[in-house]
């Protein structure tokens, strides 16, 4: 799965950014700024990562099934997992 991570706590700015992700593509450590957020590239994480990360108590975990993405929320920021 590649990873976009965006710096923010904050779900209402995270979902207003979400749209703006889907045609995002940043390799590993390449960053950038959507409307004033940081934004950069996570890339690839395994299946057993999703699975680690779920049993955390301080790990939300969010399904968009439409698209077969995962956003996993912790610390100040949200992980978007997209499938490869």
């Amino acid at each position: 799965m590649n990873v976009l991570k965006v710096y923010t706590k904050n779900i209402e700015v995270f979902s207003d950014l979400y749209a703006g992700l889907e045609n995002l593509t940043l390799s590993e450590g390449q960053e950038t700024e959507v409307e004033g957020v940081k934004v950069s590239g996570g890339g690839q994480v395994e299946e057993e990562y999703l699975d680690e990360m779920r049993v955390k108590l301080d790990v939300a975990v969010l399904k968009v099934k439409r698209q077969n993405v995962t956003i996993l929320q912790h610390s100040d920021m949200f992980e978007v997992l997209i499938p490869a």
